[in-house]
C-alpha cells in the first residue's frame, strides 16, 4: 500500500479552483485519481473535472494530515 497527496482541479463557469485529497492504494495512483475525479458530482452548472498533480508521502505523514474537507 502506498500513500499520496492528490489534486483534482475543477472549473465551473469562470470559477476555477483546486481541492487536494490525501488516499491510499496498491494501484497504480493515477488511475485512482482518475477514478474519483469521475465520480465527483456537485448541484447546478458545469464542472469540468481532472486529475492534477500526485504526491507520494510515507504512511506516517498520511496519518498526520487532516485535510480541511475531513474535519
Amino acid at each position: 500500500m502506498k500513500y499520496y497527496l492528490g489534486i483534482i482541479e475543477a472549473q465551473n463557469g469562470e470559477n476555477r479552483y483546486n481541492q487536494t485529497i490525501k488516499f491510499r492504494t496498491s494501484s497504480e495512483p493515477y488511475q485512482y485519481l482518475n477514478h474519483v475525479v469521475k465520480t465527483w458530482y456537485h448541484f447546478g452548472g458545469t464542472l469540468v473535472t481532472e486529475a492534477g498533480g500526485i504526491q507520494e508521502i510515507d504512511k506516517e505523514t498520511f496519518d498526520k494530515i487532516t485535510l480541511i474537507s475531513e474535519i
